[in-house]
């Protein structure tokens, strides 16, 4: 089937939105078609935009954001890759320090890393790339916030993945860094950007937003694991106050005992790590960066 101006119209808006929650797609969708007289629900509206674009190795794609629980979709290249889906926008150097920034966030826990360190990162680039000042990572980071494959969480001062790398590359993730991604205990999708259960045994990952929501249907209405029933110990008040400031319509269920958690962390001595376990914490943590950098390192050698 032919794409009438109504589709031609309605693609022009995601690409120039890059990722846009359902809510706002589903206003373009109703302008569209007002404005070209065209009749055609939302679905079917989509089901002939993605037939045409399957032709041309593109899709449009939907998940939920992992740091709002908000739907959102993206025009994505089907291509499996960083390269394939950053080339044109991007410079060889900030595809590459994308790269390690991948690796840094991969092995950091729960997957969100400072400003300072990422900016750091420049100066690490693969040989026969070159480097980037401080500066040039600061607008790179920037420029990867603004298409949205970085989310900047502000009351943290962290960064971690973004809507976009979650739709197109989480099978190019699972593929590099093997069994590192673990499914959602509750909507059963890759995490990239979550929290894990702190009690000792259980290996429960979640979204927070789908924390919450799971909270919500519960008696009491308390944060607890799904997985081991026991009280969440993970501070989540950044990622709501996070929330608040995007331009999606995020909406989150605040557990009614919310303080809980912190309370039983303040009152659990053995989940709080002394200046030792921290600093040996840090080391771990740079070993697994180091050997997943060169692990990626091979990968693209064999490339």
């Amino acid at each position: 089937m032919a794409l009438k101006t109504a589709h031609q119209m309605f693609l022009q808006a995601l690409i120039t939105q890059r990722v846009t929650d359902e809510a706002s797609l589903k206003r373009i969708h109703a302008n569209c078609c007002k404005v070209e007289r065209v009749t055609e629900s939302f679905s079917t509206f989509l089901t002939v935009c993605r037939t045409a674009l399957n032709k041309l190795g593109l899709e449009i794609k939907s998940s939920p954001s992992e740091d709002t629980g908000t739907i959102v979709y993206a025009l994505v290249n089907k291509e499996n890759d960083a390269q394939s889906q950053m080339g044109t926008d991007y410079s060889k150097k900030e595809i590459e320090y994308f790269n390690r920034i991948l690796v840094a966030l991969m092995a950091a826990q729960d997957r969100h890393v400072d400003s300072i360190s990422l900016y750091q990162l420049g100066g690490d680039l693969k040989e026969g790339v070159g480097l980037l000042s401080v500066g040039e990572c600061e607008r790179a980071c920037n420029k990867f916030c603004r298409d949205r494959w970085l989310t900047r969480f502000q009351a943290k001062g962290r960064f971690s993945f973004g809507p976009r790398t979650h739709l197109e590359l989480l099978s190019y993730l699972k593929t590099k860094f093997l069994d590192q991604i673990q499914p959602c205990k509750i909507c059963h999708t890759g995490v990239l950007f979550g929290q894990t259960c702190l009690h000792e045994g259980c290996t429960v990952q979640m979204h927070v937003p789908c924390l919450l929501r799971f909270s919500q249907n519960q008696p009491d209405g308390v944060a607890r694991c799904p997985g081991c029933s026991e009280l969440w110990l993970n501070e989540y008040d950044w990622v709501l106050a996070h929330a608040e400031q995007t331009d999606y319509d995020a909406k989150f269920a605040t557990p009614t005992d919310a303080d809980a958690s912190t309370e039983a962390l303040d009152q659990t001595p053995e989940t709080q790590p002394n200046e030792a376990s921290s600093v040996t914490s840090k080391r771990a943590q740079a070993k697994r960066t180091r050997t997943l950098a060169a692990t990626l390192d091979d990968d693209d050698d064999d490339d």
